[in-house]
């Protein structure tokens, strides 16, 4: 009888664990949004906010499918000495296929602070190259998720010890390929968005 107490009580623990470590990843995501796994190693030393909604609260509809669908302001503290380039990741955590990037601008001066509002969608700007998105197309594609419940949406900002060497217009994955390993130091913020059934 101890020893079917002490199983149980094994896999109620394991149980446990497994619960708080994947909170973070549940649909409709209750607390901190998942980072991406090759951020390991780097310093969360880059604070990052946007002027257009507080951190964890809900994104306005103009920077969403529902709206204008641009992007919101950025800004972020300053990259640390070494720094080459920056890149900013938006992506959903909570999409149905899991991972979905809805945006990545990349090897844009490390001495950028920031983004305005509305970065035009085109493969080469003034602050960076933008890359083709999980929709498809080049630049930012805003929050879009299926009716129902609310997914996070996370604005990332990693400072790298070399640009990427893919050209503008790049599919974002492979940029995505070319970071890891590359990246000293990020930050991010994030929001909230639901759509209801129309």
């Amino acid at each position: 009888m101890r020893r079917i107490y002490l199983a149980a009580a094994a896999v109620a623990a394991v149980a446990a664990a497994l619960i708080l470590l994947l909170a973070g990843r549940s649909p409709g995501g209750a607390g901190e949004p998942p980072l991406p796994r090759w951020l390991a190693g780097a310093e969360d030393a880059m604070k990052v906010v946007s002027p257009a909604f507080p951190e964890g609260g809900a994104i306005p509809s103009r920077y969403t499918c529902d709206g204008e669908d641009v992007s919101p302001p950025l800004e972020w503290g300053h990259a640390p000495p070494g720094a080459r380039a920056l890149a900013v990741l938006v992506y959903d955590p909570d999409a149905p296929g899991g991972f979905f990037i809805h945006w990545l601008l990349y090897g844009a001066p490390p001495r950028l602070t920031g983004l305005p509002e509305a970065v035009p969608p085109e493969p080469a700007t003034r602050y960076g190259a933008q890359a083709v998105n999980d929709f498809g197309r080049v630049g930012y594609g805003g929050p879009c998720p299926p009716p129902g419940r609310r997914h996070r949406y996370v604005f990332l900002v990693v400072a790298l010890d070399q640009p990427p060497a893919l050209g503008p217009g790049a599919p974002a994955r492979a940029v995505l390929e070319e970071i890891r390993g590359h990246v000293v130091a990020y930050g991010y913020t994030w929001g909230v968005y639901s759509r209801h059934s129309q």
